[in-house]
Formats: structure tokens, sequence, C-alpha cells
């Protein structure tokens, strides 16, 4: 059955944590993936206990990590919105990577980008409506 409370690693977005605890077993979910259609996966670390096949258990994701997930993903669509105020249209995002504190926005350029241009994109960015 495809349900899990766990956001599964997509789109450039880093996977949720968080725990699952049943009955003598205490597991900590440190990646969730999507290998093929149907299929979710978690890699785990036993704190305590054995998984038993059929075990009840609760599944709970860290609301503070999905939180800092959901505003670094939300702060590479405001940096991505700078850069193309600042550059132009022709400045398109080609990859991302987006974690609690973390974001990563990957776009090609014809050329290295002058202290200025930073600080305008910087400028853009902070103004929230870019």
């Amino acid at each position: 059955m495809e349900q899990t409370p766990f956001y599964a690693e997509s789109g450039g977005r880093d996977s949720d944590a968080g725990r699952i605890i049943g009955d003598g077993v205490e597991l900590e979910v440190v990646d969730v993936q999507r290998p093929v259609k149907g299929l979710i996966v978690h890699r785990v670390r036993v704190n305590q206990g054995e998984l038993l096949s059929g075990a009840q258990v609760l599944a709970s994701v860290d609301g503070e990590w999905r939180i800092g997930a959901c505003q670094a993903h939300s702060g590479t669509h405001v940096m991505h919105a700078a850069l193309r105020q600042v550059l132009g249209p022709t400045a398109l995002q080609s990859g991302s990577y987006n974690k609690p504190g973390y974001l990563r926005l990957d776009f090609a350029w014809q050329s290295g980008l002058s202290q200025q241009i930073r600080a305008d994109v910087e400028e853009a960015a902070n103004q929230g409506d870019p």
C-alpha cells in the first residue's frame, strides 16, 4: 500500500525526517525515496528493538524539519525569480536541492556574476516581490 506521512525526496526537496514507533521498536527515519511508481522506501536508523513484519506502528514527521524544508524550497523560487528579474528571462533554473537551513539553485549563465549583480539579486530577493 502506498501510504506514508513522510514526503519522499522529489523536485529538489529533501525528504522528511521523523520517527516510527511501535511495541518495543523505535526507528529514526533518515531518508524517504520513490525508486519506482507505487513504491515508497524509508531508510531508518534502528534506535531500539526489531521491526517485525505486520507490526502496528505510528509514523510521525518531524514538524520543524518539514517547515525548514518547505522554507528552503520556497526560497529557491524567490531566488529564481530574483535572478530572472536582474539577469533577464534567459536565467533559467536547471536544478535545485533544498533541506532545512540550506538551498542550492543551479542555473547556467555566460559568465560569473559580479559583486554588484549578486548584490542586485540579493536586494530583489529580499524585496519579497521579485
